[in-house]
């Protein structure tokens, strides 16, 4: 009898020390299995949330911008020009500065360089030329041509994400400013006079209520207002033309007959007023009828030139 009552002793204590054994080899594994993924399973709608986060840091990191800017001796705006293309509003837009110069004499490109701008030299003078070569510098999403004597308004890249969200289609996607405020013409101010400058006169307010009109009903902006595509769609259109005239008009006419509207961001470019100081209102808004009534005759574009004028582009 007390040889099965040890029997049963050992037994137990066999068992004993087999529980401790498992319950120290099961807290081992889930200590490594912790030291590797200390959350295996995180509550479900902190999961969704971890991958909302994820996707939208994502599309957030694709949002680079080139602004591409055709120059010819342009050193008394440059600088406002090149400023106002930094004043981006959100903290994930990449802006790249491409200047290409068609062979400045004066100090555009040093100021240019100062500014972080990347100056190339074109080949060959010509806006049409110098603005296609700047693409394929270019490495942003979105390419933004903007004038030398025009300035983007505040914040553009909002305006610009807001818009894109209709249009799933990138080889679709271009567009212009909606609307623009023609500055005084003095070189040395870049106000309007919605913002404290020169006061500016009925027949220039009544220009820039028919620019408005224009693009909005008929979706024919023109090169000040800063056009801008896509990469894709860019492309799509075939670019700009190496012509020494009437380039924007081109490619805007262009998407027209293919039946592309273009997407008008809400809001307000400032360009120079500079022609309609010097030459008038009535006989600016004239000569420019004129030229494009030509161009659908056919009418070469370095004819075309000559009557608009006769020094750089």
């Amino acid at each position: 009898a007390r040889e099965r009552e040890r029997e049963r002793e050992r037994e137990r204590e066999g068992q004993e020390l087999m529980l401790l054994w498992n319950a120290l080899r099961g807290k081992r594994k889930k200590t490594e299995e912790e030291r590797v993924n200390p959350n295996p399973n995180p509550n479900p709608q902190s999961q969704r949330e971890s991958q909302r986060e994820r996707k939208r840091k994502g599309k957030r990191s694709n949002r680079s911008l080139s602004i591409i800017v055709p120059v010819l001796d342009e050193e008394k705006v440059i600088e406002r020009c090149l400023l106002s293309a930094r004043k981006t509003s959100e903290e994930s837009t990449s802006v790249e500065i491409i200047v290409v110069d068609g062979g400045s004499v004066d100090a555009t490109a040093r100021k240019a360089r100062a500014l972080g701008a990347k100056v190339i030299r074109a080949t060959k003078r010509g806006r049409g030329t110098q603005q296609d070569e700047g693409t394929r510098a270019a490495r942003g999403d979105f390419l933004f041509f903007l004038h030398a004597d025009t300035q983007l308004p505040q914040g553009y890249d909002s305006l610009l994400y807001a818009a894109v969200k209709r249009v799933p289609d990138t080889t679709r996607m271009w567009g212009a400013f909606s609307q623009v405020s023609i500055s005084d013409g003095n070189s040395s101010s870049s106000c309007s006079s919605s913002s404290g400058g020169v006061k500016k006169g009925l027949l220039l307010r009544l220009v820039e209520f028919g620019i408005k009109q224009r693009t909005k009903y008929l979706h024919l902006p023109y090169g000040d207002q800063c056009l801008f595509f896509h990469r894709d769609s860019y492309k799509e259109s075939g670019g700009y033309k190496h012509v020494p005239f009437m380039e924007d008009y081109a490619i805007v006419n262009a998407q027209k007959k293919k039946r592309i509207k273009p997407l008008l961001l809400n809001g307000k470019v400032t360009t120079s007023g500079r022609r309609w100081k010097e030459n008038g209102v009535i006989p600016t808004l004239l000569l420019n009828q004129l030229i494009i009534f030509s161009w659908h005759l056919g009418v070469k574009p370095q004819t075309l030139k000559g009557m608009y004028y006769k020094k750089k582009y």
